[in-house]
């Protein structure tokens, strides 16, 4: 049901001069975003005490059972992207100055509510027999992280770029940008509980649980106006007519953006310029068949802003936590394109990194589990290893076939290292026809191998420890799997 309308225009004009201008200008409109997402916590053994039964049945349901979450999102977006560039050569140098005029509103809310279904191959959704005497499908209604921001940000931006050919085996590419950003939002900074609606009382007590004071619970006016920064320079030197060496440093910056507003959003304390610095050198070689390229590469992102969703381990109870954190990586890169013969094309990847989490602190919602601190785990999700290698081969210049292996090592699942999945391919491979000027026709399979397992992360993990990762040994948990094999057609029409 989702409806999205976009209108594009580019002009471009040269002078007499050779002074090039280009305008660029985007409109696009979604009255209707909205989706549903779905989300897991943890499989457990459901017994007689738990009050749980089936609709057809009153038995008691015993057996798996996972906790399920669904979030309901409603937006409507529109934006509007205005870009005016000025082009000039000058003798060696090849510079731009530009404009940027970014304007985005955004119209969103979203809820949530919690239910429990069978382990099942249809899984089936439970009621559940409450201590009153009632029955219910659904709980926990809004207890984790519903959204909701409604309000617009601007940004203006000048920009400046040079690309400078010192000499012919020096080249100096450099440039800067500026930009002013606005912020004007409606958003709701109160902490979420099962029942949270707006028109609510909210209260505020001690350590104690003495109530203080209480406030309605209201949107709140957010208003930012600030100046973000970025500039590159990238340096290339060839020391012979194929080989050479490449460095280049990015820093960019900015504020907390509007969409990090749609929780609790950060504090006065915790709204931080977020940094975002790249480093990368390395060596290249390319000649009429073959281009390599090998870097060592650093990038780091401070003030991160993420909502955790955390399961109390072995358990269906889940709550909603704010997270600022940092993250870096230093990684090497090694990347070839080769074409040793006609119509023949060879792509292949090797990276390892380590990316880490710095100043990654959670504070249990829940008794009797300990904080988490994740400084100097890896990141769950992203392997340090990957590959990649993808041969194709054009029988005719319109009938390509190809095939894309694809290598991911060791991925960590959950936020503190405990658990992982052992490295896997994944593969696919296709053939693509463009029979004439209009008609395109494809066809692609989708894990080749047939390879099973998992992938991602496993759902209700967030914070279990390493000491009790043992006790899950067996035990059942949900998370993303493979894709399955699976073969897919195509046909696209051009006019």
């Amino acid at each position: 049901g989702n409806k999205a309308h976009e209108v594009a225009m580019l002009f471009d004009y040269t002078f007499r001069n050779n002074l090039n201008w280009t305008l660029n200008a985007k409109f696009m409109n979604a009255p209707e975003a909205n989706y549903v997402d779905f989300g897991g916590s943890n499989i457990s053994e459901a017994t007689a005490t738990d009050g749980l039964f089936l609709d057809d049945s009153k038995e008691a349901y015993t057996g798996l059972v996972e906790g399920r979450r669904t979030w309901l999102h409603f937006g409507k977006v529109k934006n509007a992207l205005l870009t005016s560039e000025l082009k000039k050569k000058v003798g060696n140098h090849d510079m731009r100055l530009g404009l940027n005029e970014w304007y985005y509103h955004l119209d969103y809310h979203s809820s949530s509510f919690q239910w429990i279904g069978t382990v099942t191959e249809y899984p089936q959704i439970l009621n559940r027999r409450e201590a009153d005497g009632s029955t219910n499908k659904f709980r926990g209604f809004n207890e984790l992280s519903p959204e909701y921001t409604k309000g617009y940000e601007n940004k203006l931006a000048a920009y400046f770029t040079d690309n400078w050919q010192i000499t012919p085996n020096i080249n100096v590419y450099y440039g800067a940008r500026l930009e002013y950003y606005r912020m004007s939002a409606d958003q709701i900074p109160y902490g979420r509980y099962a029942g949270f609606h707006i028109g609510d009382t909210h209260s505020y007590t001690d350590n104690d649980g003495n109530i203080l004071s209480t406030e309605k619970i209201e949107p709140h006016k957010v208003v930012k106006d600030k100046l973000n920064y970025a500039a590159t320079a990238q340096f290339t030197y060839k020391i012979t007519k194929n080989f050479g060496l490449t460095a280049d440093g990015t820093v960019a910056t900015r504020f907390p953006r509007i969409n990090e507003y749609a929780g609790t959003g950060p504090t006065e304390e915790q709204y931080k310029r977020v940094t975002i610095p790249l480093l990368r050198g390395g060596l290249f070689y390319h000649n009429n068949w073959m281009n390599l390229t090998s870097m060592i590469t650093y990038i780091s992102k401070s003030n991160n802003i993420d909502q955790q969703n955390v399961t109390k381990p072995g358990t269906t109870q889940s709550k909603t936590t704010l997270l600022i954190y940092d993250i870096k990586t230093l990684g090497w890169t090694t990347s070839a394109e080769i074409n040793p013969f006609k119509g023949f094309h060879l792509h292949a990847l090797f990276t390892y990194q380590k990316p880490t989490y710095n100043n990654y602190f959670i504070k249990s919602p829940f008794e009797g589990v300990p904080d988490l601190n994740a400084n100097g785990n890896i990141v769950k999700e992203i392997p340090q290893v990957l590959a990649e290698i993808d041969p194709s081969y054009n029988i005719t210049p319109d009938l390509r076939v190809w095939l894309s292996f694809r290598y991911f090592g060791k991925t960590y699942a959950n936020l503190t290292n405990a658990l992982y999945f052992n490295g896997r391919w994944e593969t696919f491979g296709g053939v693509n026809w463009k029979v004439n000027k209009h008609l395109s026709l494809g066809a692609t399979v989708v894990n080749f191998l047939n390879q099973k397992g998992a992938s991602g992360t496993i759902n209700g993990a967030e914070l279990l420890s390493k000491e009790e990762a043992g006790k899950f040994k067996n035990h059942y948990m949900s998370g993303n799997y493979l894709r399955p094999l699976t073969l897919e057609f195509s046909a696209s029409l051009s006019f």
